[in-house]
Formats: structure tokens, sequence, C-alpha cells
């Protein structure tokens, strides 16, 4: 399909009164697909979820992607606020696509820091099971930096629903990690 530029006059009107709009339809596209069923938010959460007393891996949050949700060349980005312990040990946030025991799309150990916001995204590449995946963690004043060695490519069949979840471990139980909130948003 090739592209076609649109020019668009602030004096168009097509009945609406709305000028973009009737652009858009002169333009012979549908102006609500545009905005509408191609992307948007997925799921949020502000409700916290904790984590204390364990080692183990655990689930803090579930959010299910429905089939066919990312098509051959979407996109999933996760954000996800924490707090946690302001010590030495290690405290592990996780994201992972297919479960609790799916493919572990991001894994930052955080130490001696209060609070983070990690950034994941993962792109599908060119395929409903082909899909690479990359996450971003704080660092100094109002920084993103990679948080993993390499991106992460994964080969999980979006053409079925499949669950994601946010999950924490820690290093000594004595410690605390809490899950915020999230966002979490797709394009197809």
């Amino acid at each position: 399909m090739s592209q076609q530029t649109i020019g668009i006059g602030t004096t168009a009107n097509d009945g609406t009164g709305d000028p973009l709009r009737t652009a858009f339809n002169k333009a012979n596209l549908n102006f609500t697909e545009l905005y509408t069923g191609s992307g948007g938010l997925l799921a949020k959460s502000g409700a916290a979820s904790a984590l204390t007393g364990s080692t183990s891996e655990t689930t803090l949050a579930t959010i299910t992607i429905p089939a066919n949700t990312l098509g051959t060349n979407g996109f999933l980005r996760v954000t996800s606020l924490w707090t946690m312990t302001n010590n030495a040990n290690n405290k592990t946030p996780r994201v992972r696509l297919g479960g609790l025991s799916g493919t572990q799309l991001a894994s930052l150990a955080l130490t001696t820091i209060a609070n983070a916001r990690l950034e994941t995204v993962l792109i599908a590449a060119n395929a409903t099971n082909a899909q690479v995946a990359t996450t971003w963690e704080p660092r100094g004043t109002d920084q993103l930096v990679s948080g993993a060695a390499s991106i992460v490519s994964s080969a999980i069949d979006m053409t079925a629903s499949q669950d994601l979840v946010l999950t924490g471990q820690l290093a000594n139980s004595a410690d605390t990690l809490t899950l915020v909130g999230y966002i979490v948003e797709y394009a197809k």
C-alpha cells in the first residue's frame, strides 16, 4: 500500500463541524478506526501489591493479552512503578509473557534505591509468533538506561491469549518489593 499525503484545510466541512474529520472522510479513511481498534490502553492498575517474607519469585499482577492483539508488527509497552527497601540486597522485578513460567522479558536486580519506574517494550518481529523486547530502568536524574544485557527474543504464539505477569523476587525475605501500579499499552 502506498502512502499518500493529505492536505487539511481549516475551512473544510462535511456537516460535522470538524475539519479534521472532513479531511479524513474525503480521503476515504474511516476516522474512528484510526483511533480505536488499532491500539490503546489494554490494562492499568494503581492497586499496590507487595512481596515480603519470601525469596521465591511471586506473581504480583496478571494481565491477559487477548488473542491477536499484536498482529505481525504490533507492540506492547508495560510501564510499572515499584517501591522497595533501600539497601544493598537485590530486589528483582520481572515481566514475563506466558505466565509465571513464561518467557522473561525483563529481570532487573535493583539495589540501594527506594523506587523505580521500569518500561518494557515488546515488538512483534513481522510475525505473530516472533517478538523482541527490552526494558529500561532509572539511572540518575530523569534518565532511562537499558537494564538488559541484550535484546530478548521470544517465540510466543500471540494468535492465542497470553498472560503477561509482573513478578517480584527478594534476595532477603525481610525486605519488601511493592508493585505500586502499571500501565499496559498496545498497537496492532
